[in-house]
């Protein structure tokens, strides 16, 4: 059996461009408010069916913008970039020069040389611009806070500061003769001197 070799790439011709216009279309109705997943998914095989038809028919300048905007796509279908007008817009340009290189590879078109860069450049700068970022910060770990120093301090020497068993915090046992104000977290005061003390008797 004879394989008519420019029929066969007709077909693949044919595929591509279909793909190309689905995908143009699908962007162009692409609610940027509401962007529907299912449409998202679609139109980045939509992409991807048309990069494996401009690879079987060798054109390097298709694929490589294809390949672009197929990345573009899955991004948006990963919602790893936000989808808004810019991007759309980008998209749509790259669609519409890729189905105008597809008909000048196919001798149905002409398309000025520099447009497929400039499309390219243009979905690099918007996927760069418009990526989702962990803007939210985590919760605010809050610095353990360490008890305030224990305020009671007594006098060097003085022997007796143990804790009376699992009593309140300031319970303590106070040498002989300390008297202790109850009412002042259990700070002491110092021991009144007796009448006489100290004092030596006239003769």
């Amino acid at each position: 059996m004879t394989v008519d070799l420019r029929q066969l790439l007709d077909v693949f011709y044919d595929e591509a461009a279909e793909h190309l216009t689905d995908l143009e279309a699908a962007l162009l109705a692409l609610d940027t408010r509401v962007p529907d997943p299912a449409g998202l998914e679609l139109m980045y095989r939509a992409a991807r069916s048309a990069k494996a038809s401009s690879i079987t028919l060798g054109l390097a300048d298709v694929a490589e913008l294809v390949d672009q905007l197929e990345r573009l796509l899955d991004r948006m279908r990963r919602q790893q970039l936000v989808v808004n007008a810019e991007v759309r817009d980008a998209g749509v340009e790259a669609s519409a020069v890729l189905r105008a290189l597809l008909a000048a590879h196919r001798g149905t078109g002409a398309v000025e040389t520099a447009s497929a860069e400039r499309a390219r450049r243009r979905l690099q700068a918007v996927a760069g611009r418009h990526r989702v970022t962990a803007t939210s910060p985590g919760p605010a770990r809050t610095a353990a806070r360490s008890e305030p120093a224990d305020p009671t301090i007594l006098p060097a020497g003085w022997r007796g500061q143990g804790r009376r068993g699992p009593g309140r915090a300031n319970d303590r046992v106070w040498p002989a003769g300390t008297a202790v104000d109850a009412a002042t977290t259990g700070r002491h005061q110092e021991p009144s001197a007796r009448p006489g003390a100290g004092q030596r008797k006239k003769p």
